[in-house]
């Protein structure tokens, strides 16, 4: 703990330390004004009567303690200036590695929470009292001179202080994290209730959620109580020790002065330069629990943004045409490690063409969409946009290229508008009304009572799942991307809207955007050019015979040395391309062949109806 304390006072830009330094100097000289005038009061202005030297030296004391004053406020604004310059510092690296980084929620809450005790330690007077602690040794020497048995007596007290706070930290160690765990635990559950207040309602939770709080919380109240059971005895020694070293400083001083070995103005001078000693001791041993949280919060926040450097300025490369390859993807199993999710996947994407991924739930699918997108690494493999790894490509330039609707809809806390231009100042309003009427959003946006400028995100909104839905898509299709990729889009939509997000996928086709869709949708599988069956952590194309005249087409998964039997055709850039038909469709009748579009294709409109 106390090395990363140490590496954060190291850490301390040099001219705030050299301020810090200097002005901790001058506080701690000027700190004893008091004293001396104590001391020149009883040894001259009693002796001698003199009102112009009580004045001279009452005018003199309060000046060097108007001098006091300003250096402590101006320690306490460099403390200030020193977190908000921390906050710069690590801020961007630590959002950036909780934003992009797989883990859990409760080690980001985690981070959040560690990374504000750090801030708030900054800024405490808990670090000026750091940097009083080396005049500690200058209050001795003073002791000292006054007597050196009064200096003798104030190092044995110092030193048994530090004892006991010693003691203190030993045996409140394993209690204090024990506290600290149960706190977070019994926080975490609250949060994670709060998140799903309709559910809880819903499902008439209410009171067996609040006893469980209740018994977590009783855990975290039993831990903290045991934590400051052990603490107590030692808080309450050090604070007697502290003030019989007061009393026997004084105590020596009176026996001294009536051996003759001093004058009586020195009692009152030892007296109170031994509590200045005393003073930053007194502030550290009083938030020891603070100094602690905050090195072991210090230690988690670097080992976190150890291994990210800082985020660095990419050039631009030349816009792509959008030729999307996935090669040898794979992702390890996270818990068993056995069998991998995802295992030598290939996928090869042209400009204005479409894959639609199907297979089983659990089957990788929606991950194999994630990679693609570039929201989630593979433990191997590579990922391209013209044959550039998509790492070279800057993240602004990227996001430009590029549109991703999860699964689940998430929506950041924040107004439509700022949702659909993903927050970005450069995208103006048409824009955004453009992408809305894409998702066939614009008019329903239009009807929220502050349209555009309706707050979602928050646990608060009340935005029907198709608008947040049509939202999300909005926010995937702005601008011209030369990729999509779709999670479940159709989730939430009805039959109508289906048909416009189908007929503007196909829209934006021809325009040269590619499409990775996730859905069973028979209609959107009818428009591939390519399906994959995701299944077992494999990605096997499923085709169709082209129909001939009145025969029904036959579907039928591709084994791997029966490629060439499938009549493909040829696509853009050399792959294969597929008439692709699930196992589970149902052949189209022969009499209704005539009514199907182009290449075999149902009208969208009866194709969606199919799925009803």
């Amino acid at each position: 703990m106390m090395s990363a304390i140490l590496k954060l006072l190291g850490e301390i830009p040099k001219p705030h330390r050299r301020a810090l330094v200097l002005f901790t100097i001058l506080a701690n000289v000027a700190v004893l004004a008091p004293s001396l005038h104590m001391l020149q009061i009883y040894d001259r202005v009693l002796s001698s009567g003199s009102v112009a030297t009580l004045v001279g030296v009452t005018l003199a004391a309060l000046v060097v303690l108007a001098l006091y004053g300003l250096c402590e406020f101006v320690r306490s604004r460099v403390a200030s200036r020193l977190a908000a310059d921390y906050t710069m510092r690590r801020s961007q690296l630590l959002f950036a590695e909780l934003a992009q980084a797989n883990r859990g929620s409760a080690v980001r809450v985690s981070a959040i929470r560690d990374f504000a005790t750090v801030r708030q330690f900054i800024g405490s007077k808990i670090l000026t009292a750091c940097f009083d602690l080396p005049f500690v040794p200058v209050y001795l020497v003073l002791l000292a001179m006054v007597h050196w048995s009064i200096g003798l007596l104030g190092a044995v007290g110092i030193l048994a202080i530090v004892f006991l706070a010693w003691l203190n930290s030993l045996a409140t160690s394993k209690t204090r994290l024990a506290s600290q765990k149960a706190e977070g635990d019994a926080t975490g559950f609250a949060q994670s209730v709060f998140q799903r207040a309709e559910d809880v309602r819903a499902m008439g939770l209410i009171h067996t959620l609040m006893d469980a709080w209740t018994k977590k919380t009783a855990a975290s109240l039993n831990a903290a109580e045991e934590a400051n059971e052990v603490a107590s005895p030692f808080a309450a020694a050090s604070r007697t020790l502290r003030l019989a070293i007061q009393v026997l400083v004084m105590a020596l001083g009176g026996w001294l002065v009536l051996q003759g070995s001093m004058s009586g103005g020195l009692i009152f001078l030892a007296s109170m330069v031994s509590g200045r000693a005393l003073a930053p001791i007194d502030a550290i041993i009083g938030g020891w629990d603070q100094l602690v949280r905050a090195g072991a919060a210090y230690g988690n926040v670097e080992a976190l943004v150890a291994k990210r450097e800082t985020p660095r300025t990419l050039p631009d490369l030349a816009d792509p045409k959008g030729v999307l390859h996935l090669t040898q993807i794979r992702v390890d199993h996270r818990t068993s490690g056995h069998h991998p999710v995802l295992d030598a996947v290939d996928i090869e994407l042209a400009p204005g063409k479409l894959l639609v991924l199907i297979g089983p739930s659990g089957g990788g699918k929606s991950l194999l969409a994630r990679i693609a997108a570039g929201a989630t690494e593979a433990d191997a493999g590579r990922v391209t946009m013209d044959g550039i790894p998509l790492m070279r490509y800057p993240r602004h330039q990227w996001a430009s290229i590029s549109g991703y609707q999860p699964q689940i809809p998430n929506l950041f806390q924040g107004t439509i508008a700022a949702n659909i231009a993903r927050f970005r100042s450069d995208i103006d309003m048409p824009t955004i009304y453009e992408a809305a009427g894409r998702a066939n959003a614009h008019q329903a946006i239009l009807s929220l009572p502050r349209g555009y400028q309706e707050i979602v995100g928050g646990a608060e909104s009340e935005i029907p799942c198709g608008l947040l839905q049509r939202i999300a898509l909005a926010r995937a299709l702005i601008g011209k991307p030369r990729l999509v990729v779709l999670d479940e889009p159709f989730n939430h939509l009805d039959t109508n809207l289906q048909v416009q997000l189908l007929k503007e996928i196909e829209t934006m086709r021809a325009g040269g955007t590619s499409f990775v869709v996730v859905s069973e949708k028979q209609a959107i599988v009818r428009m591939a050019d390519q399906v994959l069956m995701v299944r077992g952590g494999r990605a096997r194309p499923v085709a169709v015979e082209e129909p001939a005249g009145a025969a029904a087409p036959q579907a039928r998964t591709l084994a791997p040395n029966a490629a060439t039997n499938a009549a493909p055709r040829t696509g853009p850039v050399g792959q294969p391309v597929f008439r692709p038909r699930l196992p589970t469709d149902n052949p189209a009748p022969r009499e209704r062949i005539a009514d199907m579009g182009p290449r075999g294709q149902l009208p969208l409109d009866k194709a969606v109806g199919q799925d009803r």
